[in-house]
């Protein structure tokens, strides 16, 4: 019985590291949309945050300031969601193959996943588990380090596309004010440009 225990946390934790692991891939490295359950629950607990903070406020400027801190917030919560899910499978992992108490074996999972060597492992099982941690903890590292300038460019260029779109539209941009100062200047042709721009956006 003690047994069957064992290997249920082992495989139970291993399907833990296997989604996070597929939730990285999916979020950071693929490079079309792909829904994964794990970020969506990361970008909708930050969102409920931001609302219970926001949920008396009605000033515009006073939410656009906050809302602006909201995508950088939730992305860089992404990685750190992403190791705590590692370190507690892995914990699981290590002690379903012998490594006690819990503590021991949370010592040993964060040894390894953080390559800070405190912990030493004992047979060959337990040092091949150490490895494979210590890897993925590497790669999720890399993967932050790799897509942080990607994501900064990506968010300049929508503060780029709102400040034109205040320009063209005020502050805060509304769609009436934007026909009212197209037909002012006899431009309303060319909204099919700012469109296609925003057509882009959105994709």
């Amino acid at each position: 019985m003690f047994t069957f225990v064992r290997i249920a946390v082992f495989a139970l934790g291993l399907a833990i590291v296997v989604a996070t692991l597929l939730s990285a891939t999916k979020t950071f490295v693929l490079p079309r949309a792909a829904r994964t359950q794990l970020t969506r629950t990361v970008f909708r607990s930050v969102r409920w945050l931001f609302d219970l903070r926001l949920h008396w406020t009605r000033d515009y400027a006073v939410r656009d300031r906050w809302l602006a801190l909201y995508a950088p917030l939730a992305l860089l919560m992404l990685p750190v969601v992403w190791l705590t899910n590692v370190l507690l499978a892995y914990t699981a992992m290590f002690w379903a193959l012998g490594v006690t108490p819990w503590r021991t074996a949370l010592a040993t999972s964060g040894s390894s996943l953080l390559t800070l060597g405190f912990a030493t492992v004992k047979d060959l099982p337990t040092t091949l588990l150490a490895f494979s941690e210590a890897v993925i903890g590497l790669i999720l590292v890399a993967l932050l380090i790799a897509y942080l300038p990607a994501m900064y460019a990506a968010f300049a260029k929508r503060e780029a596309a709102v400040t034109l779109l205040e320009v063209r539209a005020g502050s805060p941009p509304s769609a009436s004010e934007l026909f009212l100062r197209y037909h002012r200047l006899q431009r309303l042709e060319q909204l099919g440009e700012i469109w296609v721009a925003w057509e882009v956006w959105f994709a």
